[in-house]
């Protein structure tokens, strides 16, 4: 899992300056893009933040991402593999 963050890490902070607008989840999220959904927010300026959020905003998004292989796609998985 280190390795993952590290690499988000670092395609984050090599965004350009213009780009630094990123998905992490509607949990998590401050910022929305959606004029007719504003008070859904999945999005964050990364400008702004420390490393640390940084680091803890990629290890969320990590968790999020895993947790829907977990319980959506593997379970789907296991439903063809059974027939």
């Amino acid at each position: 899992m280190k390795k993952i963050i590290q690499r988000i890490f670092f395609y984050w902070k090599n965004l350009p300056e213009d780009q630094t607008i990123v998905y992490v989840g509607k949990k998590w999220g401050d910022l929305s893009l959606n004029e007719t959904y504003l008070h859904i927010k999945n999005y964050t300026n990364l400008i702004g933040k420390t490393e640390k959020e940084k680091i803890n905003l990629a290890i969320l998004r990590i968790k999020e991402e895993d947790n829907f292989l977990e319980n959506n796609l593997f379970k789907f998985v296991d439903i063809l593999y059974e027939i």
